[in-house]
């Protein structure tokens, strides 16, 4: 192997993409909650506090609507996702769509022990509407 070049065949170090990193280090963690008929403005939220001696890092978070009743899927279905540290004052993201939305974070939010995290999707609507939120990531 040529000289100053990091020895990737025989020794110890390697490249990971995320997710193979996240299983080498770390328990994998999916949070979901819904709201089966929320009306406007109600929310569904993740509740979750980091156990002492853990890190919580966040990869994923994505939240849905769908009208309850057939007649008003024709309308939109406005959602509001948050992310939020409660104990460290953080709003991490504060997100929209129609009919959903979805962010992925490159670099994976960090929360870390004791401190709780709100995982939320408001339903924007003018009208009644299933809502579920879903995170993805790992804890250490």
């Amino acid at each position: 192997m040529a000289s100053g070049y990091p020895d990737f065949e025989g020794g110890k170090r390697r490249v990971y993409l995320t997710a193979d990193w996240a299983a080498e280090v770390g328990i994998d963690k999916s949070f979901d909650a819904w709201n089966v008929a929320a009306a406007s403005l109600a929310l569904a939220t993740i509740d979750y506090t980091v156990p002492a001696g853990k890190t919580l890092y966040i990869e994923q978070a994505m939240a849905q609507s769908r009208a309850v009743v057939a007649a008003d899927r024709e309308l939109n279905q406005i959602v509001h996702l948050e992310v939020y540290d409660v104990t460290a004052g953080v709003y991490y993201t504060e997100l929209g769509g129609n009919g959903g939305c979805v962010t992925h974070y490159p670099v994976p939010i960090k929360i870390i022990a004791g401190h709780r995290v709100l995982i939320s999707v408001i339903n924007g609507s003018n009208h009644n509407c299933q809502i579920i939120v879903v995170a993805h990531g790992y804890e250490v």
